[in-house]
């Protein structure tokens, strides 16, 4: 997650101190930022499955872009593929939809954007901490003006869903696995194999033996 910051009013001091601080998250590199999230549905043999399907196209997830959008561009081909790749590997072999397959994929992109305050007043102060000034040595001060920080956060992920196509109940379809990748880099299309491939180790279950 990549977090910009505008600053209103900053005191030189608090830059000073800021300065000095460590951030270890500063120094990653960008395999090192990656996040890697898999679930599997209890009591399921991925063994009982056998031929799978994959869109296309990729579903992008969006609050810049609106909703129902699709993406076929290289980027979407390329973690298509990979996943598909994967899968095949893993002993699952890839159908048409028409070819009634036992598991269907679904790859999401998102990428949202917020705005987003936060507001420094009253009795805590960013420097000081949460004391009265008269602690300091000043009785009779008050603090300075609140402070206002306004700071965009960008949400990237990808999100990719197994879907059980096999045993379908009314008109619901069960998630039976999830797989969540989150991190820097991770719409370069030259980092996907390595980021799909972990996600893979991740879930040694999935696979038809």
């Amino acid at each position: 997650m990549k977090v910009s910051v505008i600053t209103f009013f900053v005191a030189s001091m608090l830059l000073g101190l800021g300065a000095c601080r460590k951030d270890p998250a500063r120094n990653l590199t960008v395999s090192e930022s990656w996040v890697f999230i898999t679930s599997g549905a209890n009591g399921i043999n991925f063994s009982n499955y056998k031929t799978f399907t994959i869109p296309d196209s990729v579903v992008l997830i969006s609050n810049q872009r609106g909703s129902n959008n699709y993406e076929t561009n290289q980027l979407a081909q390329t973690i298509i593929k990979e996943v598909g790749d994967k899968m095949t590997a893993r002993g699952f072999t890839k159908v048409t939809k028409s070819a009634n397959p036992d598991l269907g994929i679904s790859i999401s992109r998102i990428s949202n954007t917020y705005t987003n305050v936060a507001a420094f007043n009253g009795w805590w102060d960013p420097t000081w901490g949460y004391w009265d000034p008269g602690f300091w040595g000043y009785p009779g001060f008050g603090w300075a003006p609140t402070q206002f920080v306004f700071y965009n956060t960008t949400e990237s992920a990808w999100a990719i869903d197994l879907i059980d196509l096999k045993n379908t109940s009314g008109n619901s379809l069960r998630i039976i696995w999830s797989g969540n990748i989150r991190g820097e880099g991770i719409f370069d299309s030259r980092n996907i194999t390595q980021l799909v491939g972990a996600l893979f180790e991740q879930s040694p279950y999935l696979a038809t033996n």
